[in-house]
């Protein structure tokens, strides 16, 4: 046999092991223990963690907790979203007309053209 012909034989033992022992390495872990589920924070009397960044600029003008005239509903529709559109539009002109608003700057108002039909921010407990 030449030195050709064992270089090319040599080569091809070195690959045939190196293909057939790559699968071996590859074996999966032994199962760990299973993973918790993700639950959500909670305060130290064990409501749950609202904190962080909450963006109101489409809701600015929608009441925290719900009015007793609404408050077996989620959403407004016809006649009462009527009125606290037409209440919000009224805030919206007093702001334009200089009037008595809040205590701040007209451009801290004027995100108050929120169209939502929502009755409260708050929506449990109802």
């Amino acid at each position: 046999m030449r030195a050709h012909e064992r270089t090319i034989l040599l080569t091809l033992a070195i690959v045939l092991a190196a293909a057939l022992s790559r699968p071996a390495g590859q074996r999966p872990d032994a199962p760990g223990p299973a993973e918790r589920r993700w639950t959500h924070p909670r305060t130290p009397w064990g409501d749950p963690n609202l904190e962080g960044v909450w963006t109101t600029d489409n809701n600015f003008s929608i009441p925290l907790e719900r009015p007793l005239e609404v408050a077996d509903k989620i959403f407004l529709d016809g006649k009462e979203l009527e009125e606290a559109l037409a209440a919000r539009a009224k805030t919206i002109a007093a702001v334009e007309t200089g009037g008595t608003v809040g205590a701040g700057p007209p451009h801290w108002y004027e995100n108050l053209t929120a169209r939502s039909p929502r009755s409260s921010l708050i929506i449990d407990p109802p």
